[in-house]
């Protein structure tokens, strides 16, 4: 069974405007601050894009659903449903255009 491993996880500045990979949102604007992650995953390496409000909750929601093979948009969509009064699950439903539950 292959594990993730994080080769780098740095704050760049975009060139372009961004989705992010959690939010899935165009969260990130030109020349804007954002978090990219390079890992390797069975063999193949990958970069992992998200915007500085979705990375805010990763330690947690690492936490919440630790894999060895890394976390998805799906665990963070489940972390916020359990966490609604979380002030960054409210920032994240309003970038999906949710609202407030």
């Amino acid at each position: 069974m292959s594990e993730l491993k994080m080769i780098k996880h740095k704050r760049v500045r975009s060139r372009k405007i961004r989705a992010c990979e959690i939010c899935g949102h165009k969260a990130i604007q030109a020349k804007e601050m954002y978090w990219r992650t390079t890992n390797v995953y069975d063999g193949k390496i990958y970069d992992w894009v998200s915007c500085a409000p979705c990375d805010l909750m990763t330690d947690d929601v690492w936490g919440y659903h630790w894999q060895k093979d890394g976390l998805d948009a799906d665990n963070y969509v489940e972390w916020v449903d359990e966490n609604p009064l979380d002030p960054r699950a409210i920032s994240f439903r309003e970038r999906m255009g949710w609202g407030t539950q």
